[in-house]
């Protein structure tokens, strides 16, 4: 990421569904909802053994500079990368 930007989780809302385990092997797919010049969504849900899910999550984040903590478009490159994704 270019210099001077930090991404920051804005917000998110999680539901948990059923409970893991220690040691037990846990899949996270993620999927890329929205992206826009400054903050982007994503899911994610947490799946046992590929087919019982446990969590899920919608995800906001965003982009800030790092000198003064505003908000900041996200780097051409990575927004091209994403947007090719939807």
């Amino acid at each position: 990421m270019d210099k001077g930007a930090i991404f920051i989780v804005r917000k998110i809302s999680i539901e948990f569904l059923k409970p893991a385990k220690l040691d037990d092997q846990i899949i996270i797919k993620t999927k890329l909802l929205k992206c826009g010049k400054v903050t982007f969504d994503f899911s994610q849900e947490v799946y046992l053994k590929k087919e019982e899910i446990l969590c899920q999550a919608l995800v906001r984040c965003g982009c800030l500079g790092t000198k003064d903590f505003k908000p900041v478009g996200l780097p051409s490159y990575l927004h091209k990368g994403m947007k090719s994704l939807l």
